[in-house]
């Protein structure tokens, strides 16, 4: 038997025999995370204080909520995320770590990495709750980086919410999109080329004339691609940076779109980007049958000249 298929079908064997999320939580393999608000709403943004304490004596071992923190035990900053998974009673969670003055505090969570920035997902319009793990998983095994991620339980103000993955976030950083940090005054040469995250996403709530560029092609409906600011940040990029990477992604789609996928300065498309990225890229999409791919939560990134310099489609985010 294939060693891919094996493991894939392993994993499926895995989830699926696992706990099954019920009213009431008691115990569960999973480990538990618990959060209190002293029952306050969570808005959308801006975040709100909070404390957050994890249960987890080991892999496959019983995880019971009367066991004391042993993963974590402190402060956080937490608000909703997502745009029309908001409206659904069980909802993701972008939470911060902080230490006891409510300032950052990067943590190691199961292995992850060190960081801040975490997400609970609360996957509830996929009802496996195994699309977005498999999609993380199929993209890894193809030697990208996606998101690691953990299944947890999640107790919020006493309330059972139930089955819950704790992700990273999609953040530049050597343990995440290990690209060239762009700093402010990297504004010409080789440090004006990388490195740059772009996302591809819902632009109702934003400003066009600040947030992102359009593409000078259409694509679905017969409009623009908008390319948003997501590292740096809008309020971050140099006019010398959104300069550069929107002249590049334009020249990159001047050869993409022409007849013989070649640009004006005589380059092919396919020498602007990183091809096995965006074959990988496409293939999950569809295999997933992703209803928002390509169109939502999308990303590609840049890294500088000196290190590759080409286009690389993701991570991949978001197949719920």
């Amino acid at each position: 038997m294939n060693k891919s298929f094996l493991a894939v079908a392993l994993f499926l064997l895995m989830v699926f025999s696992s706990h099954i999320s019920a009213q009431i939580l008691t115990t569960s393999k999973h480990p538990i995370i618990i959060i209190n608000t002293d029952d306050e709403d969570i808005p959308d943004e801006p975040k709100i204080d909070a404390s957050m304490g994890i249960i987890h004596n080991g892999d496959g071992l019983t995880n019971s909520i009367s066991d004391p923190f042993n993963q974590y035990n402190g402060n956080i900053g937490i608000e909703t995320r997502g745009n029309s998974t908001q409206g659904f009673d069980k909802k993701t969670y972008s939470i911060e770590l902080r230490d006891a003055d409510n300032e950052d505090l990067s943590v190691d969570l199961f292995g992850m990495g060190a960081e801040e920035d975490w997400i609970l997902h609360a996957m509830v319009i996929d009802k496996t709750q195994i699309r977005i793990p498999m999609s993380f998983y199929l993209a890894q095994q193809m030697g990208h980086y996606a998101s690691e991620w953990k299944y947890v339980e999640l107790i919020l103000d006493g309330e059972y919410r139930g089955l819950y993955i704790l992700v990273e976030k999609i953040k530049r950083d050597g343990d995440r999109v290990d690209i060239a940090k762009l700093d402010s005054d990297d504004l010409a040469g080789d440090s004006l080329t990388g490195g740059y995250i772009l996302r591809i996403d819902w632009t109702y709530d934003i400003d066009k004339d600040t947030d992102g560029f359009e593409s000078a092609y259409n694509s679905q409906a017969d409009i623009p691609m908008y390319f948003q600011w997501y590292y740096p940040k809008a309020d971050k990029v140099k006019a010398q940076q959104a300069q550069y990477i929107e002249n590049w992604i334009n020249t990159f789609e001047n050869a993409l779109f022409s007849s013989d996928y070649t640009n004006s300065q005589g380059i092919r498309y396919d020498e602007y980007i990183d091809l096995n990225s965006f074959t990988d890229f496409l293939l999950i999409n569809e295999l997933s049958k992703n209803s928002d791919g390509y169109k939502l939560s999308s990303y590609i990134h840049k890294d500088k000249d000196s290190k590759g310099g080409k286009l690389v489609a993701g991570p991949i985010w978001d197949f719920d």
